[in-house]
């Protein structure tokens, strides 16, 4: 598919109405990590993760989907099988501290400092919801180069000890996120990159926001029934008369347009 083909749109009048209209009904705006905010897994592959988990669990005897390459698939098949095993455990650790050390290599995702700044200045309230650690969330909004954890005032709802088996598309880290803001759901806005983030949105009740930077993830999003997507956040600022001198030289336009 060539990739102007799924965002040949992007100038449409339609496209802008349906962006004012998402951005400016809601209070709360909840950003899925992986995607929205950065390319965790820009240096770490996620397949190399989820081969290392997969032998960790052929050490302990165990069988798993051995073609799988999501390591929050292979996660979730481990809670609901093994949750009280050892190599549960092990593999909450491994998974834990694979996504810290990816989170200190991680891309950040064009514009979206920008983005979270227009959100805040039109005082929406922003968080991140997440089936990643907030521990790796920590470590990227924390690192020197990035400093964006004030961006968000601690708003960071991920995978616990508490939600372990309740990651999307369990809507669960999502409502505990609008229960702390004390926002009802037709409040909200979700942003993600993922089908699993758009059915937690649905089940959860709020509005969703499609973020897709390939043609594969624009084609699930579409297939799932997702209606506004975006390749980047330009869009909201054209949608909206705002522009920032940074999206001259922008990669992304490029690619896009």
């Amino acid at each position: 598919m060539n990739p102007i083909e799924p965002f040949a749109n992007w100038n449409s009048r339609a496209m802008a109405h349906l962006l004012r209209e998402l951005i400016e009904s809601v209070r709360v705006v909840c950003f899925d990590f992986d995607g929205p905010i950065c390319k965790l897994f820009h240096v770490y592959s996620a397949e190399e993760i989820a081969d290392a988990m997969k032998r960790v669990i052929r050490r302990h005897g165990l069988s798993v989907n051995w073609r799988e390459k999501d390591p929050h698939a292979i996660y979730r098949y481990a809670a609901a099988s093994w949750q009280n095993h050892p190599v549960f455990r092990e593999l909450d650790a491994l998974l834990t501290r694979t996504e810290c050390l990816a989170a200190l290599t991680a891309e950040r995702t064009l514009l979206y400092r920008f983005f979270v700044e227009f959100l805040l200045k039109r005082e929406k309230q922003t968080a991140i919801t997440t089936n990643n650690s907030p521990k790796a969330v920590e470590v990227f909004s924390r690192r020197p180069d990035e400093n964006s954890y004030p961006l968000f005032e601690g708003w960071i709802f991920g995978r616990t000890e508490e939600t372990f088996d309740r990651m999307k598309p369990d809507p669960c880290i999502l409502q505990t996120a609008l229960e702390t803001l004390h926002s009802a759901p037709k409040d909200a806005l979700m942003i993600g990159n993922a089908v699993t983030d758009f059915q937690a949105a649905q089940r959860a009740g709020t509005a969703f926001l499609g973020y897709a930077q390939t043609d594969t993830e624009y084609v699930d999003l579409k297939k799932a029934g997702v209606s506004v997507i975006i390749p980047s956040y330009t869009w909201v600022f054209q949608a909206f008369g705002v522009w920032y001198p940074s999206m001259l030289v922008l990669d992304d336009v490029e690619k896009y347009y």
